[in-house]
């Protein structure tokens, strides 16, 4: 989340909800994705301002990417997104999510499950993303792909995929 006043409320949910051993979200990716560029922490071994990355599994059997997106399925409820959107931001937003994506998969163990979702109805943020990530990836596999039907009385569109890395 590239909010860090919700990531700041995720942590204290987590301490809350007892989830502050090693591997929950508040002492993992949290500090990675919103203070500095995944593969520069996977690269240099250092997590934010310096500090030595948490204790972590060294690979998780599953990820869930909630990626910041461009919120185009929420229209319905916040109609002035479609104003605030560039076609420059649009395209920002892509290649954070596919920097997430690239960092996150290295963290994957063979044969686990990572989850990508968004909130729009942008392929560029979906299924183009998900695809052109599969195919640079022999080691990727989509398992399953889910999009909100455009018929939904709530008006509010989800895309979701899984992929399995191979062993």
């Amino acid at each position: 989340d590239p909010s860090a006043k919700r990531l700041q409320g995720l942590r204290e949910a987590c301490a809350r909800l007892g989830l502050a051993g090693e591997g929950a979200a508040r002492d993992s990716f949290c500090p990675l994705l919103v203070t500095r560029a995944a593969e520069d922490w996977a690269k240099s071994g250092e997590g934010p301002e310096g500090v030595s990355e948490p204790a972590l599994p060294a690979l998780f059997g599953s990820i869930l990417v909630d990626a910041p997106c461009s919120g185009l399925g929420t229209l319905a409820r916040r109609p002035e997104i479609r104003l605030r959107r560039s076609p420059e931001e649009l395209r920002a937003l892509a290649d954070t999510q596919r920097r997430i994506l690239d960092a996150v998969w290295l963290k994957l163990r063979p044969g686990g499950r990572l989850v990508y979702l968004t909130c729009t109805v942008n392929p560029a943020e979906n299924e183009g993303q998900i695809a052109a990530f599969a195919a640079s990836r022999p080691d990727a596999v989509k398992r399953e792909e889910f999009r909100t039907p455009f018929s939904s009385p709530l008006r509010e569109f989800f895309y979701g995929a899984l992929l399995e890395k191979l062993e």
